[in-house]
């Protein structure tokens, strides 16, 4: 069973977590990256999530996956996506100074 009923600060959580994103992200870049790092990073979290379970790190009783850091594992993987090309161009311009 998995529990979709969330106190609303979840959805607070995820919707500074959009922001960011939409304040950081320039409308010029591909938003093709940005999806395919948020992917990457859920995939991620969701892995190391099923590892520490199979090995006994934590469990969720009666199936009560946290589903609600799903979304939040894509979306901090955008924003990071984004501060990391933001960091990146700014190295890359200092260097050339």
């Amino acid at each position: 069973m998995l529990i979709t009923d969330y106190p609303p600060a979840w959805y607070a959580f995820l919707a500074v977590w959009l922001l960011v994103w939409l304040i950081l992200f320039r409308r010029d870049r591909d938003i093709r990256g940005n999806l395919a790092f948020g992917l990457i990073g859920l995939c991620a979290g969701v892995a190391v999530e099923l590892l520490a379970v199979f090995l006994g790190l934590w469990s969720y009783s009666g199936g009560n996956w946290p589903i609600i850091l799903w979304p939040a594992y894509f979306l901090a993987s955008m924003v990071w996506h984004e501060i990391f090309r933001f960091s990146d161009g700014r190295l890359f311009q200092a260097s050339k100074a």
